[in-house]
């Protein structure tokens, strides 16, 4: 027992003495170790902007060895803290520079533990590192768009902009479920409250002064329609909006730190005018284009114009686009009933009563259309519809029948008479054409009608002969038509007769008896009676010995009656001293001898007698009276002699 203990005494000693041994050896290496590598400085403190470059020096460290050459070779590192890998040391001189980009919102401090060494020996030194916090974050909105409206109209400046919900393009800002109205001084769609419209952007620096933020309006209408408080966000209207000149404003807010003089950030703002019932219906066409066209005699429900009203308020909205038509104004019938209607969904107009359309009655009607929106504002515009021609018309004669006269002597082309229609119809509908259709065989006549009336000339196509057989009148029928219908005129057409032609005798030479050539002058030799002689209408003479009722000739005149006779007789001047005719103006003439004559010198007297119609211009004719000089015993017997000679001829059996 008691030697077991004393080697447990023994065992523990010889440890107490290694542990002395340990320790003394320890404290040796340490007052080595400080004598050959020692920090001249152990806490380093340092501040760096945060937006430092890359790269840039921050602080340089610096330690001591006393040994000589290679032994006194430092080399330096980090150790410790350097989170993030942000710094780095040249390791052989000890230059602390940043090595990652810096932000003082995420680490605002850093505690670098530096290691000094020789390869045997160490040191070490702390390294506090300060990131001074700059102004590099914008402001940031709390959303990336802000929709607001404001009611058009709305009296008073300025005026709150409400913030509402997202809307869609192109709406006004209202949808057909929103309903803005306001109550007790506030504003409510769908019963929900809207509250003003407020951007709201917050500074993300660390420490930022949130309340150094200044807010901008930028765009179109930015100061002169809206107005942004710089310091609130909240919006107003400058003035009074007009939601049909423009329904939705766009602009973009800017947000600035250190009071307006820092970084910006920016969001879009857009706001809608609410609608309010403020503009009446209009007609496009007003107030001189509405018109429109329907054939006459157009059936109930054909379709006649589309009379569309535009309601420059949001359709979106109420009733206040919401519009219905009617006529105001109408056309009627003889009876009294509407000839047009109106639907009053589509402003559609068309025919509603049953043959109240007649051109020829009233060819254009004007109707008073109206439009109303469900807020009870009313537009209205007058329409012309026009009525087309059909043709329902049969064109017909102003009279029942016609006649006229021409002279023979009329030339080709000459009027003989004019011809008059009446068609109501109008355009090609009512354009006539005339004709001769019977009692014209020889085509002697023709009709030129005017285009530009209804109305016609008969004219001859051909000269006239009222002597020649069937030429003294002419009973025509004439036609007028249209593209469809025709009616017919009966026409007499008499030929005046003219003095074409001189009276004549027949035959042109008479032998007339002897007259005694021992005659008193002024002894009447004969007498010459003119007349009818019944031979139609050719006028006939005779000639008449005194006392006697022998006929010796005739005279002869084809014209008619009031171009024949009386005849006037007379004889030429070169037979005056021998013979006068006296013409007693009633168609008879006495012929006196002037002379006696003798047959031994003068056998026969040739007399050429002049006869004259009663035409104007009156015509002549020449016939020659062979007056035989009847011999006298007043002269004596005288010697002489006479050969005769008698010829025989004896016949054959």
């Amino acid at each position: 027992m008691v030697v077991v203990v004393v080697v447990v005494v023994v065992v523990v000693m010889v440890v107490v003495v290694v542990v002395v041994v340990v320790v003394v050896v320890v404290v040796v290496v340490m007052m080595v170790v400080v004598v050959e590598v020692m920090v001249v400085v152990r806490l380093y403190e340092v501040g760096v902007d945060e937006n430092a470059d890359v790269g840039v020096a921050i602080v340089s460290v610096s330690a001591t060895d006393e040994d000589d050459g290679a032994n006194a070779k430092l080399r330096y590192q980090i150790t410790a803290g350097n989170a993030g890998g942000v710094f780095d040391v040249e390791p052989e001189v000890g230059t602390i520079f940043v090595a990652q980009p810096l932000d003082y919102e995420r680490q605002k401090r850093y505690k670098l533990l530096v290691l000094a060494s020789d390869g045997r020996w160490e040191d070490y030194a702390a390294v506090v590192v300060s990131v001074v916090n700059r102004n590099d974050e914008a402001p940031v909105f709390s959303m990336s768009e802000y929709y607001g409206s404001v009611t058009e109209e709305l009296d008073g400046s300025p005026v709150f902009v409400l913030q509402v919900n997202k809307i869609s393009e192109g709406s006004g800002g209202n949808s057909p479920s929103e309903h803005l109205v306001m109550r007790n001084g506030s504003f409510f769609v769908n019963s929900k409250r809207l509250s003003l419209l407020k951007v709201t952007a917050t500074d993300p620096d660390k420490d930022a002064d949130q309340g150094a933020i200044r807010y901008s309006i930028h765009g179109q209408g930015a100061e002169s329609h809206f107005v942004i408080n710089d310091i609130t966000g909240e919006m107003y209207a400058q003035r009074t909006m007009n939601r049909e000149e423009r329904a939705v404003w766009r602009f973009v807010v800017m947000a600035t730190d250190e009071e307006g003089e820092g970084l910006t950030g920016f969001t879009d703002v857009i706001i809608s005018i609410w609608d309010i019932n403020d503009s009446a219906p209009t007609f496009p066409c007003a107030p001189d284009a509405c018109l429109s066209s329907v054939a006459e005699n157009s059936p109930p429900g054909s379709f006649v114009a589309e009379m569309t009203a535009v309601d420059l308020d949001d359709a979106a909205v109420g009733q206040n686009a919401i519009l219905t038509y009617r006529i105001a104004e109408n056309s009627r019938t003889a009876a009294g009933a509407d000839i047009f209607a109106m639907d009053p969904s589509t402003g559609t107009i068309s025919v509603a009563a049953a043959g109240g359309l007649d051109r020829e009655a009233a060819e254009r009607h004007l109707l008073v259309a109206e439009a109303r929106d469900g807020g009870g504002m009313v537009g209205t515009a007058t329409a012309t519809v026009l009525v087309t021609d059909i043709n329902d018309h049969v064109p017909r004669f102003t009279e029942d029948r016609c006649g006229g006269r021409v002279s023979e002597g009329s030339e080709p082309d000459a009027a003989v008479l004019e011809l008059r229609a009446v068609d109501p119809d109008a355009g090609a509908y009512g354009r006539l054409a005339f004709s001769v259709v019977a009692g014209d065989a020889e085509e002697r006549f023709q009709v030129v009608g005017h285009r530009t009336e209804q109305a016609a000339t008969l004219r001859l196509k051909k000269k006239l002969d009222y002597e020649a057989p069937g030429e003294q009148r002419f009973n025509l029928t004439v036609k007028v038509e249209d593209s469809e219908f025709s009616s017919l005129i009966h026409c007499l057409v008499l030929v005046e007769d003219i003095n074409d032609n001189a009276p004549a005798f027949t035959p042109d030479h008479h032998l007339l008896p002897a007259l005694s050539e021992d005659i008193a002058v002024g002894t009447s030799v004969l007498q010459v009676l003119a007349g009818d002689a019944g031979l139609g209408h050719q006028q006939r003479g005779s000639v008449q010995r005194p006392r006697r009722s022998s006929t010796l000739l005739y005279v002869v005149d084809r014209d008619s009656a009031a171009h024949g006779g009386p005849f006037s007789l007379r004889v030429p001047p070169p037979y005056a001293t021998q013979f006068h005719l006296q013409d007693h103006g009633n168609g008879s003439a006495t012929l006196t001898a002037l002379r006696s004559f003798d047959r031994e010198r003068q056998r026969e007297v040739r007399l050429p007698v002049i006869v004259s119609d009663s035409g104007r211009p009156p015509m002549t004719a020449t016939s020659t009276l062979s007056i035989t000089i009847g011999d006298q015993n007043d002269n004596a017997h005288q010697a002489g002699e006479k050969d005769v000679y008698v010829h025989s001829r004896k016949a054959k059996a």
